[in-house]
């Protein structure tokens, strides 16, 4: 649970109840992953016809032009609105190569904070259709254009352009691709900054009574880690 670590705070703006943007403030904490890894964000109850335009303020979010684009930012070939982030996280983070960074416990990495604004259409989105819940954030594993292994949450919706014939045979059912074996994610949406697993580390191991959550879902086990094995 450290492959890529992001830290998102949502905020919408809105008039007569219609929301007329949204701001996503992001910070790239961790990459704990040798492979590309791109990442982007699914609204599923809006269509790219919501969307007027996508606004980022940074600049080096996409270098492998893998999200082929609509005029209005969002990616194209979907049903759903789909909102790329960035298309190779350590580049982006100013790193060559794919090193593993900000999971080691001395070791230095610098966040790559950045802020991507998403302006709707006048009177056509309705705030319940940008719960929590319909935020369907995901990334893949050096993907190019076109179909993809895409890694969700366990319950997500796959985007149309996600590659079936990718499902291996780690996950429990070919209708469930993004549950694994066991009842395990990939995965999880975390309240607050995560104090994450330190490389080398399971997140059994490092927080304590971590199996009280799969019986009782209300357990918030994200706030009793083991010092000693995650990231402070």
């Amino acid at each position: 649970m450290n492959d890529i670590v992001l830290v998102t705070k949502v905020t919408l703006k809105a008039t007569a109840n219609y929301v007329t943007q949204a701001t996503l403030k992001c910070k790239l904490a961790a990459i704990g992953a040798s492979k590309r890894i791109s990442a982007g964000v699914q609204l599923d109850e809006l269509t790219a016809g919501d969307i007027s335009s996508i606004q980022y303020d940074t600049s080096n979010n996409f270098t492998e032009n893998m999200f082929k684009t609509n005029a209005n930012g969002t990616e194209q070939g979907q049903t759903l609105a789909v909102i790329p982030l960035f298309d190779h996280a350590h580049a982006f983070a100013g790193y060559n190569g794919t090193p593993i960074v900000g999971t080691y416990k001395d070791a230095e990495f610098n966040p790559k904070e950045f802020t991507v604004t998403i302006h709707f259409k006048e009177n056509s989105v309705e705030e319940s259709k940008l719960a929590l819940n319909k935020l369907n954030f995901f990334i893949t594993c050096n993907a190019t254009q076109g179909k993809r292994m895409e890694i969700h949450q366990i319950n997500g919706k796959a985007t149309d352009l996600f590659d079936t014939s990718a499902i291996g045979g780690v996950v429990a059912s070919p209708n469930t691709p993004f549950r694994a074996k066991g009842n395990f994610c990939w995965v999880m949406i975390i309240p607050g900054e995560f104090s994450f697993p330190l490389e080398g580390n399971n997140l059994r191991q490092s927080f304590e009574n971590f199996e009280l959550w799969i019986a009782n879902p209300d357990y918030d086990w994200y706030n009793h880690p083991f010092p000693d094995k995650v990231k402070q």
